[in-house]
């Protein structure tokens, strides 16, 4: 099923009796759905009430009670209603016409997103006429066409946008099927207190010792966390034992000059999240002590081959000369550079409060371009994927060498946390220090 299961359906209409078929397939479909009566501010959300994620919107063109109102009237009073029904964070959605008239009014709404409300525009729009699926009293008209198949249709023509809707509901269903899973066999008698008690549990299982000191709000917390881990299994068995019926190759005409993989770099290896700043995978700008990164953690991850390769030296080239074109070329990697610390402190330790000491490793958050002047093979070194930062491409380097420890991580006006590295890259960042320090070598005698 592709269509949105869980609210994500939104139907505006000035009489409700028009959009009661609506109302009736989905409902029996068990597709919940919210409903705007057009011309009732009552109806309408405050603005910026909450979270908006409308994925379907059926929408009345005309809103008023004028059979043929003026075309600038129509306009106002859509703009009025989409303004608080639509949110500029809502996105993507796909809008259908659910009108009489959308051979009258149909470019007026296109025109209204292309220019007045570009910043809420739906990703395709459709129209459907309500007399083709409806008679005035609502019974379904007699012809062949069945509105949920008709939607179906209007859906798989944007096939990327029909899959990620697929994979929102996976995710609705996987949640659906970890509570049942966890909660199902209680009795109803003494389901509450059986739940109480096990919601306890998960949450000592993920905090530990550490769970008892905690406040209510701490502990609802770590009992969320363990239902993540339950779920995020869960939603992993459906997308691998749920294909979806039909599916098409995706296909797409790649311009280098447009590509956005870095700003998607940055969404799937940081989070925006920067509080507490001991949590680990937090990451710090440090403006303090500039000579400790320019000079010694920068020389230290420079490849040096590569770097005379770089500056054009030769066999020729005088040392003096050589220090001179490799000065300047550090001179370069240090324009937008920045000082941070990385956050290593193991996750256990820091949600069971067994972190006595935080653990951070220091390195450089360095330009792209310059990239490929780093040292690749050294264990004490990790170089992240290029990801967009302040409108630059940049790469974390961080230089194992640095590993501190510290009672406490102090913000101040030189140290600031920036962003947080999601688990994946904490995960391995982690098991490459653990592999650096772990390293023993070993005695051999050389044939030299």
């Amino acid at each position: 099923m592709n269509l949105p299961l869980n609210g994500r359906i939104a139907i505006i209409d000035n009489q409700i009796e028009e959009a009661l078929p609506l109302m009736r397939v989905f409902s029996k479909k068990q597709m919940p759905y919210v409903f705007y009566k057009g011309d009732d501010l009552d109806f309408l959300p405050e603005p910026n009430s909450r979270f908006n994620d409308i994925r379907l919107l059926f929408l009345d063109i005309n809103l008023l009670n004028n059979k043929t109102p003026s075309e600038k009237d129509v306009k106002s009073t859509l703009y009025g209603v989409l303004t608080k029904v639509i949110s500029e964070n809502n996105y993507p959605y796909t809008l259908i016409y659910w009108s009489k008239q959308e051979d009258v009014y149909g470019k007026l709404v296109t025109e209204l997103f292309n220019k007045e409300l570009k910043d809420r525009a739906p990703i395709s729009i459709h129209p459907f006429k309500k007399s083709d699926f409806f008679n005035l009293d609502g019974e379904p008209t007699a012809n062949d066409l069945d509105l949920i198949q008709e939607i179906t249709t209007v859906l798989s023509n944007e096939p990327a946008y029909s899959y990620l809707l697929n994979w929102e509901n996976k995710i609705h269903q996987a949640a659906d099927k970890t509570l049942h899973e966890i909660f199902n066999p209680f009795t109803q008698a003494n389901w509450s207190n059986d739940t109480n008690h096990l919601m306890t549990k998960l949450g000592v299982s993920f905090s530990g010792k550490a769970y008892a000191s905690k406040n209510a709000a701490e502990k609802l917390k770590s009992t969320f966390n363990t239902l993540n881990i339950i779920l995020n299994d869960t939603v992993e068995t459906f997308i691998n034992n749920n294909a979806v019926q039909d599916a098409i190759e995706l296909t797409s005409n790649f311009n280098p000059e447009n590509s956005n993989s870095h700003l998607i770099n940055k969404k799937l290896l940081l989070s925006d999240e920067i509080h507490p700043v001991d949590y680990p995978g937090t990451v710090l700008k440090d403006t303090s002590n500039k000579k400790h990164f320019e000079n010694i953690i920068l020389s230290e991850i420079i490849d040096l081959k590569t770097l005379d390769k770089a500056v054009g030296a030769s066999g020729d080239t005088t040392d003096k000369v050589l220090s001179k074109l490799r000065k300047a070329k550090r001179a370069e990697m240090r324009t937008g550079m920045k000082g941070i610390w990385f956050v290593v402190t193991p996750l256990c330790d820091y949600v069971q409060d067994k972190a006595g000491f935080k653990k951070v490793v220091h390195g450089v958050a360095l330009k792209k371009d310059f990239a490929y002047l780093l040292d690749t093979k050294s264990e004490a070194f990790f170089i992240s994927p290029p990801f967009k930062l302040e409108e630059e491409s940049y790469v974390l380097v961080l230089n194992f060498r640095y590993l501190h420890t510290m009672n406490e991580i102090d913000p101040n006006e030189h140290l600031k946390p920036v962003f947080r590295a999601r688990q994946q890259l904490l995960a391995e960042v982690q098991s490459k220090l653990a592999r650096h320090l772990s390293r023993q070598g070993i005695l051999f005698l050389s044939d030299i």
